[in-house]
């Protein structure tokens, strides 16, 4: 376990266990006796009073919260770390860029080799990419770890105004992917923050890796300049892990193809009013108003569904993302008390078939699927296919 102190977590929200001794050490062993379906922990008050352990399936840097807590995330299998595999090439870009490519949507400047990492200035309302093709791509249902170095810095570039500054602030939204719309780091840097090491981990979709990109898009009064460096990205198969999930049979949700109308679906978006919910042509679709903030309440869509504790579950779907100019969306499925598989933010119109193995640690009444999108234009999600197995874990073949 890789351990992060104070202000700065990798956070996503789960549900507490219960520990006979509340300490960080004894939250880590819990994590470590799940195999790595348990991706990492966080561990603290979370703004209470009591010390509370909670366990994920997938890390994701995100914003920090208010109170301090620590989080620890898993870099390596119960075999140690010999027995991990990095799946990127040239991370520490050693002279060249090779074999990553590059694209953008402006002609001014590429990604090139500056002081042994990628670096580019990104004209502000511009995006770039940085990929690579994996050679021996990583397989379904493997647990991952990376980390990557981030620097954001405005552009010392005589400026294009002559009251421009080139001190002035710069924000990049930052997006770690694969081709299949996995999204493994997704973080808002500015130029204030310096250099950062961001750390992630969870469980690949079943598509695998085959490639990985890494899009950035700027936007403040001045260009940016970013700067990528120690590219890191770890597969571990969990082979020997002591539950390993197996969920197989029949889908226990109703309608799950949308076939006529929403029913037994329920449908919410809290005060907000920006998502509207629709079905049509076996497919339920949730659409976001132009300009709609990521503050906005999230849209949820849910109905009953008993899961018992300590249950092997199974998730399918088929997403259709359409996303338009500077917009983004996300969906998370899962239950009333914790979080089972999230997309992370995704920034590009796409389909994107979701087929996730994991364990549930509680029992739960509710399935839930919550979208978010925001973007000055119209964002939309249309949902199909939606399928939940269950099946215990003392139950499964050997």
């Amino acid at each position: 376990m890789l351990c992060n102190r104070g202000f700065e977590p990798l956070y996503l929200q789960g549900s507490p266990i219960q520990l006979l001794t509340p300490t960080l050490e004894s939250c880590t062993e819990q994590c470590a006796a799940q195999g790595t379906q348990c991706a990492g922990v966080t561990f603290g008050t979370f703004g209470g009073s009591q010390l509370q352990c909670y366990l994920h399936s997938k890390m994701l840097a995100t914003e920090a919260p208010s109170y301090p807590i620590v989080a620890a995330i898993r870099i390596s299998n119960e075999q140690g770390r010999d027995a991990r595999r990095d799946i990127v090439e040239n991370g520490g870009f050693g002279g060249s860029l090779s074999p990553w490519s590059t694209s953008s949507t402006s002609t001014e400047n590429q990604f090139a080799v500056v002081d042994s990492a990628a670096s580019a200035l990104i004209p502000s309302g511009a995006s770039i990419s940085l990929s690579q093709e994996i050679p021996e791509p990583a397989v379904g249902n493997a647990a991952y770890f990376f980390s990557v170095d981030i620097r954001i810095s405005a552009s010392i570039q005589p400026p294009r105004l002559k009251r421009q500054a080139s001190t002035s602030p710069v924000n990049c939204q930052i997006n770690l992917q694969n081709g299949l719309g996995d999204t493994f780091y997704s973080q808002v840097l500015g130029t204030t923050d310096g250099v950062r090491t961001m750390y992630g981990s969870g469980t690949i979709q079943q598509g695998g890796i085959s490639d990985l990109v890494i899009n950035v898009q700027c936007a403040g009064p001045s260009d940016g300049v970013v700067s990528f460096d120690n590219v890191l990205f770890y597969v571990f198969l969990t082979t020997g892990d002591s539950n390993p999930p197996c969920s197989t049979g029949t889908s226990i949700l109703q309608n799950g193809g949308f076939d006529t109308a929403f029913p037994p679906w329920t449908t919410s978006q809290g005060s907000s009013t920006s998502a509207g919910f629709s079905v049509s042509g076996g497919q339920a679709n949730v659409e976001f108003a132009a300009g709609a903030s990521p503050d906005d309440d999230q849209a949820r869509i849910s109905q009953s569904a008993n899961i018992p504790s300590e249950t092997s579950y199974k998730i399918t779907a088929d997403l259709y993302i359409s996303i338009t100019s500077q917009g983004r969306c996300s969906v998370n499925f899962g239950n009333e008390f914790e979080s089972l598989y999230t997309t992370g933010q995704i920034t590009t119109s796409e389909r994107l078939p979701v087929d996730f193995d994991g364990i549930s640690d509680i029992a739960s009444s509710v399935f839930a699927i919550t979208i978010s999108c925001s973007g000055p234009g119209i964002n939309r999600v249309g949902i199909d296919t939606v399928g939940l197995i269950v099946n215990s874990g003392q139950d499964c073949p050997p």
